[in-house]
């Protein structure tokens, strides 16, 4: 096994996966909101989100770096607008509030983020296109690394969640709660436009 290629490998997917984009970000507000517990099913939904989106980038790495970008198109556009309105959810009024925040950080929801999030998808093709003399190309190779890259996934938006726990009390102060969630906001707004440059 090559040692520098190894490195490289983890260097690439703990830095992409722990640096700020919808999953982690969510990840934030969904701590912030539910508490860590509470947000476990939302990440456990992006973890096997991930999962199956990494299953499928590894077995089909050639189709989706082919010269037909069509279908990353329409998955790009719908990621975005997505991506939009999960911005909007902070400042949307809630009239029964613990009810409303467990439909919007479910497990389906973290799920449903995954097979559109463009990100998630273009890390995909990117880590099994590049590391692939790593990785290798058998299916036991591709779910193993499958499974290695959604634990770590499952990991940093763990991290992300906590630390939304860690500032829930100070969300009882409004000022806080807009400034920060605008913070959310424009970081999502920031990586939708991102993601439609791309």
């Amino acid at each position: 096994m090559n040692q520098a290629l190894l490195i490289s490998f983890l260097s690439y997917a703990i830095v992409t996966t722990i640096t700020p984009g919808p999953n982690n970000i969510t990840a934030t507000s969904a701590g912030m909101k539910l508490n860590y517990k509470g947000s476990v099913p939302y990440l456990l939904g992006i973890a096997l989100g991930f999962f199956i989106v990494m299953l499928i980038a590894g077995s089909f790495t050639s189709y989706f770096t082919s010269k037909n970008n069509q279908l990353f198109d329409i998955i790009k556009w719908f990621g975005a607008a997505y991506i939009l309105y999960l911005a909007l959810i902070p400042f949307l009024p809630v009239k029964k509030k613990s009810r409303s925040f467990n439909n919007n950080y479910s497990f389906v929801t973290g799920l449903g983020l995954q097979m559109i999030n463009p990100k998630v998808i273009l890390y995909g093709v990117t880590i099994y296109s590049s590391f692939n003399h790593l990785i290798g190309s058998s299916m036991i190779s591709v779910v193993i690394s499958s499974v290695f890259l959604s634990s770590l996934a499952f990991v940093c938006t763990s991290i992300w969640a906590i630390l939304g726990t860690t500032l829930f009390n100070y969300f009882e102060n409004k000022t806080f709660y807009y400034v920060f969630n605008s913070i959310l906001a424009l970081l999502l707004v920031y990586i939708a436009i991102t993601i439609l440059l791309l």
